[in-house]
């Protein structure tokens, strides 16, 4: 008797692509150590460092002239999408890699030295965000098909390449002029993002000294209004005294603490955050910790306005940032105190991601069966 079987053809979920890594020379695993965070970061952008010697046994020469060979792979070998920041074979490149999941002891792979290696992850690196601007070079946004960004005076503010914090960013000399300009409501994602009031921004600043004549050290670090008290809309400011202030709509949201730690300091690197849901909360970071909590007023913009990190909305005053950004960013939704240090600390603390030796690809030795006769 025969028995026939009748399978069924059912619908199979997308399947992750497997990295192929047989055209690969060299690999070499790294490690998520310096993740302290509670809660597991999904689709988190890690930064790599990458340098002659560094990870071990690393060497520009295994690689293509431009970077343009490498390629990543999560723990189960899955293709994972990553976005050359900068690439220095006479120095430090960086390179972003979003880990689909961040936890400490998360493992992933890069993989170089190939002739054809292949498409790289079609994805992109910043699927959590609306906007992430570099600087250096340019002041484009990085994430494919979000709000166009324009620098708003090209004579006082300048993408330059040693303007960054990490790679190239923005020197902006002049308390008068816009800065970097988001056209926001322009997309279907920042639309939503404006809509649903639920948004964070957050950024690198070094101050160059006090702002102009008028504003007594005054420095706005992102506003989508046009003015100290123009319109309804968010103000984010660093003032002298006053430390880290958010004005919402027409109110101020003061950070009354008494320490000096949370001054943004001259001539010093520091983060800022500032992560915002209507009606629930107003909360703001320094170089990771939460300074500022308050209840928030109502939605504070409204479809179709400019967003500018450095000054007022598309405008410039005495009020202006004077100084160097980079890595300015608009998170789609609330930012958790955990990614928030996770941005600090993937940027600031060198050993958040630790690195093993370069090793050659199917490297391992062959086991050798011996007979005996």
């Amino acid at each position: 008797m025969k028995i026939f079987l009748l399978l069924a053809s059912l619908p199979l979920a997308a399947a992750a692509a497997t990295l192929d890594t047989s055209p690969f020379g060299k690999s070499v695993e790294m490690t998520v150590s310096g993740y302290a965070g509670s809660s597991t970061l999904a689709d988190f952008p890690v930064l790599v460092r990458l340098a002659a010697g560094s990870p071990t046994g690393f060497d520009y020469a295994d690689c293509a002239s431009d970077g343009s060979d490498i390629r990543f792979a999560d723990a189960a070998g899955n293709l994972i999408p990553h976005e050359i920041d900068t690439w220095d074979a006479a120095g430090e490149s960086l390179v972003w890699v979003r880990l689909p999941a961040v936890a400490s002891g998360a493992t992933f792979t890069m993989y170089f030295g190939a002739d054809d290696p292949g498409a790289a992850a079609a994805e992109s690196v910043w699927s959590r965000y609306a906007v992430v601007i570099h600087g250096g070079s340019s002041a484009a946004n990085a994430v494919a098909g979000g709000p166009a960004v324009t620098i708003g005076n090209t004579t006082y503010v300048k993408p330059q390449a040693d303007a960054g914090r990490i790679g190239g960013g923005f020197r902006k000399s002049t308390g008068n002029a816009a800065a970097v300009n988001v056209a926001m409501g322009t997309t279907a994602a920042s639309t939503t993002l404006e809509d649903t009031g639920k948004f964070s921004v957050s950024g690198w600043f070094k101050r160059n000294g006090n702002g102009g004549n008028n504003n007594n050290g005054t420095h706005v670090l992102a506003a989508s209004r046009t003015g100290w008290n123009s319109g309804v809309g968010f103000l984010w400011l660093q003032e002298v005294g006053k430390f880290i202030d958010v004005a919402a709509a027409n109110s101020h949201q003061w950070d009354e603490k008494t320490t000096v730690s949370y001054t943004l300091p001259d001539g010093e690197w520091a983060y800022d955050a500032f992560v915002y849901e209507s009606g629930v909360s107003l909360t703001t970071y320094f170089n990771g910790v939460q300074d500022l909590t308050r209840t928030s007023p109502g939605n504070l913009v409204s479809s179709g306005g400019t967003w500018t990190f450095g000054s007022y909305a598309n405008t410039g005053s005495n009020d202006s940032f004077i100084g160097d950004m980079d890595e300015l960013r608009i998170f789609d939704g609330v930012a958790s105190g955990d990614w928030i240090k996770a941005e600090h600390d993937s940027v600031a603390n060198a050993s958040f991601l630790a690195y093993g030796d370069v090793q050659d690809v199917g490297s391992s030795t062959p086991a050798i069966t011996v007979f005996f006769f």
